[in-house]
Formats: structure tokens, sequence, C-alpha cells
């Protein structure tokens, strides 16, 4: 009954690995700007830093599990209420840090920073979509219950496949460079 759950808790936890970095089938980033007239501005890089810091101070969240591996089936609703719950939190702080950071320093900084909040709020959205039908899950049914969370399952399926939700920021000119140099981002990225 449990390993269907664990589905959905992978998908969630997909999505946050698209921001963190980990197991992504796309190849990250490089490390340093490719093209040698790529140098990042102080303001650029101080900009990444910021959104980057964001990001970092949600890593132990978005890349973390729930416990479900009790035989209770309201620990493992509770387990995964608080977890959805958690993921949840952890969106709207990263759409906050994301804003706070301001328009980046490039042409159309605005737009990029519009289109990457949206798809945090989006995500978010998903998200708490599925906390309410967690907490309708009636644990004394077992055949229900196990519907219920492999509708969740379902419903969270599509953030299996989300994109890093940066990647516009990361790759436009002028940030690029900016994301690259930043300690926090490489630190994120696996580097130094």
């Amino acid at each position: 009954m449990i390993r269907p759950i664990l589905t959905g808790v992978l998908v969630a936890a997909a999505s946050a690995c698209a921001l963190t970095g980990c197991g992504s089938d796309t190849p990250p980033a490089p490390a340093r700007p490719t093209a040698p007239s790529a140098v990042a501005s102080p303001e650029s890089t101080a900009w990444a830093d910021r959104v980057c810091q964001a990001v970092q101070a949600q890593a132990a969240t978005l890349g973390s599990l729930p416990m479900l591996d009790s035989p209770d089936p309201r620990q493992v609703k509770q387990a995964m209420v608080s977890y959805l719950d958690g993921l949840s939190r952890a969106f709207a702080s990263l759409v906050d840090g994301v804003e706070k950071a301001g328009p980046p320093p490039v042409t159309d900084g605005v737009r990029l920073v519009e289109k990457t909040t949206g798809i945090l709020r989006n995500t978010k959205q998903a998200i708490d979509n599925a906390k309410p039908q967690a907490e309708g899950a009636p644990a004394d049914q077992p055949a229900r219950f196990q519907e219920v969370m492999g509708k969740i399952s379902a419903d969270l399926t599509n953030l299996r496949n989300m994109d890093d939700p940066m990647k516009d920021l990361k790759a436009a000119d002028g940030l690029k460079a900016g994301f690259a140099e930043s300690a926090t981002c490489q630190r994120l990225d696996g580097g130094s």
C-alpha cells in the first residue's frame, strides 16, 4: 500500500530537485562561462547570488522526503500532509526570494522574473491542490485511502518533467556569467 504513495512523493521531490540541481536529465550548466567575452558584471553576480541564496535557504526542505514507511495509514497521511505543507512553504519562500532580489540588471529582466515566479507559483499551486486531498484521505478505508493517494500521485506527475524554473534566468545574456561567478550558485550546482 505504501509503495504507490512513495511514487507521488518522489514526483514532488523531482520538481524540487530541478531547483537544487539534483538528478536532472538535463546536463548542468557549465560552472564557468564558455565564451571568453562572457564576463560577469558585479551587479549580475550580486543579483544571481541573492537568487541562489533564496534557493539555498530552501534546499533542505526541497531535497527531503517524508517518512512514509509506517504501516499505519494515519501516520502516512500525516507525513504526506506535513511534507506537502513544507514544500508549499518552500516554493512560496522561493517566489518571495526571487522577487526580493528585484529585477535583474539585464534587458527584459522584469519579464524573466515574472516568468520564473509564475512557474514557481504554479508548482506551489499544484502542491496546494494536493494537500486537501491528502488531508481527506480516509485512513480507515484502505482501498479508498490508496485511491486518494494514487490520485495525488497522478496529479503531481506533471511536476516530474519540470525543467529548472530558473533556466531562463541562468541563460539570459548578462546573467549567465553572474550565475557562474556566484559562489552560492556554484555550491548549489555542486561546485566549490
